[in-house]
């Protein structure tokens, strides 16, 4: 279970070890932004699926795919359907959600064509596109594509 921001330096000599592997969404956005999601005070000072939160995810989808080794996302973010769309755009393949979350999710996949959103997410993650919005990016294609989510 990749939780902690070390571990994306160690993925070299995690993955040739494992047979799986797994984000853990929750925690890892919580401790990549030193901050606590249950706090009000500062829980909306970070987007999950930020620039720098999909590079991090991206990172470790990558990692897997180089070693061969399957990839989950669990946490609350595979179940809300932009997050789960920033999530499939970046290469991740398997979503862990809640048993209320599978119909919409399943809804918004077979609705979606993900060729042109892959390209677009992998534009605006390049090194210097700062200042780039995903979540509103994929919002854009959600109404193109007139997605249901």
């Amino acid at each position: 279970m990749v939780e902690v921001p070390s571990l994306l330096f160690e993925l070299d000599q995690l993955l040739p070890e494992a047979d799986f592997v797994s984000i853990g969404s929750n925690d890892l956005v919580q401790f990549l932004t030193a901050s606590d999601r249950a706090n009000p005070r500062v829980s909306s000072t970070y987007d999950a699926i930020g620039l720098p939160r999909l590079r991090a995810f991206r990172h470790i989808v990558d990692a897997a795919r180089r070693y061969n080794v399957p990839i989950t996302m669990c946490g609350e973010l595979a179940g809300r359907p932009v997050e789960a769309l920033a999530l499939l755009a970046i290469g991740m393949t398997r979503l862990s959600m809640g048993p209320a979350s599978i119909g919409p999710i399943k809804e918004m996949v077979l609705n979606l064509e993900l060729g042109p959103i892959r390209q677009a997410i992998s534009a605006a993650l390049l090194d210097g596109a700062d200042g780039v919005s995903v979540r509103s990016l994929l919002e854009e294609w959600i109404d193109k594509q007139n997605l249901p989510v």
